[in-house]
């Protein structure tokens, strides 16, 4: 399956509710959207029912980033 960002933003902006402000690759997740833990793990249960992935734990604390988490959706579905 494909992954594009319009998804990925529509997804981050469904779970996290953030401010208002315009999500792109380089949004932060703590700084900018002001994820809490609870946040990024709907984030992450989200994205593994909408996309054929599964995230470890290990990896999503990785994530900083809109960004990081297209370029894993990406090279995960390649």
């Amino acid at each position: 399956m494909d992954v594009n960002m319009s998804e990925l933003i529509a997804i981050i902006k469904d779970v996290m509710n953030p401010p208002d402000i315009e999500i792109t690759e380089a949004t932060r997740l703590n700084e900018d959207l002001k994820a809490d833990s609870l946040d990024k793990v709907s984030m992450l249960m989200q994205l593994e029912e909408t996309f054929p992935v599964e995230i470890d734990d290990d990896k999503a604390l990785q994530f900083k980033t809109v960004g990081d988490v297209y370029e894993y959706l990406k090279a995960y579905n390649n």
